[in-house]
């Protein structure tokens, strides 16, 4: 399943999202946060499961996933990308926040924040198939451990 972490906002680019999962019947995909359900008139499709956000389980959940999706206008992080990274789950992510500096070409992609269906759909696959390749791995690349990402933000 591809895995999308957070609270349902604007800045998270809903409707992109809602679109990608009802035009990629093929792929099951995991919403772990609080207020998606209204964006599918709680109606939902048969390929997505929706959960209210749970801090316990999304170890978890970053961990089986065979990606995580973050195509937000807008980001102050995300943390949920070092989240997935960490625990060897490849990226699909916008060019937001820290994630041109995290993620390359051999732990996920970053699109443009105005990319369309079709690319970010194209993307997803590429980076679906990287998991198997890459699932017992920390992709963090070096400097950015848990440990020195904190200092980084909350010490220095």
């Amino acid at each position: 399943f591809v895995l999308i972490s957070g609270e349902l906002k604007s800045r998270k680019n809903p409707q992109m999202i809602r679109q990608l999962v009802l035009f990629r019947k093929d792929i099951n995909f995991v919403i772990h946060g609080n207020g998606w359900g209204k964006l599918f008139d709680s109606k939902l499709p048969p390929n997505l499961r929706i959960s209210d956000f749970h801090k316990e389980l999304q170890p978890r959940l970053v961990r089986e996933a065979s990606a995580l999706l973050s195509i937000s206008h807008n980001e102050g992080g995300p943390f949920p990308v070092i989240e997935a990274l960490a625990s060897g789950t490849p990226v699909l992510a916008t060019n937001t926040g820290f994630c041109k500096e995290l993620i390359n070409k051999e732990n996920g992609l970053v699109v443009d924040v105005s990319s369309d269906l079709l690319t970010i759909a194209r993307s997803l696959d590429k980076v679906i198939g990287l998991k198997p390749k890459v699932f017992r791995s920390d992709l963090l690349p070096d400097g950015h451990s848990w440990q020195e990402f904190a200092k980084k933000l909350y010490i220095q």
